[in-house]
């Protein structure tokens, strides 16, 4: 009857397992599609801009910014913290500028403020949005914002009771002051 009961967890706990790895995939995947989305609502900000001629849709800011959100959407899943860290190091090894960076370097040298604000708007809300796709890809980095998170709760929790409590304290003392029979 032992080994019955003992066999009896063990599927019940590779069944959680299964369980647990089938919804961590499909919160990979709801994150990435998160992530894609957006990163189109930036292009399509960008789009819009251009649109109403903020920008022209033929500079080359326009269409290498356009190019890298187009990019980021389709490799979306692909962006890690090591690739990155990895095709960084490799940058500074052998001290050689990304290509994009000197061809957005050279195309926002005729543009205006505005262009030029316009166009590192949308790279740092990029940047903002996979960065945030990256954290929240790593199940360690998951748990990690996930117990900042519910700290950063918790400590909000705390201001707002001794705020009552403070608030009742006063009423207590007010109420205390103003009966007759202490006065």
């Amino acid at each position: 009857m032992m080994e019955l009961i003992n066999d009896v967890q063990h599927l019940v706990f590779l069944a959680i397992l299964a369980l647990l790895w089938w919804l961590w995939i499909e919160v990979k995947r709801y994150r990435l599609d998160k992530t894609r989305q957006a990163i189109f609502s930036i292009r399509d900000k960008l789009f819009m801009r251009a649109a109403r001629g903020e920008i022209d849709f033929d500079s080359d800011a326009y269409q290498l910014t356009r190019t890298l959100l187009n990019s980021a959407i389709r490799y979306a899943e692909r962006i890690s913290l090591l690739r990155i860290a990895a095709v960084q190091s490799a940058l500074e090894r052998h001290n050689v500028e990304g290509i994009f960076s000197s061809r957005m370097r050279r195309a926002l040298e005729g543009a205006t403020h505005e262009q030029k604000r316009l166009i590192l708007d949308c790279v740092q809300e990029l940047d903002k949005t996979l960065i945030l796709h990256m954290l929240r890809s790593s199940i360690v980095s998951l748990l990690l914002l996930e117990i900042m998170r519910g700290m950063r709760l918790l400590g909000r929790a705390r201001k707002a009771i001794a705020g009552r409590v403070r608030q009742f304290e006063k009423t207590i003392n007010n109420d205390i002051f103003l009966d007759e029979s202490f006065a």
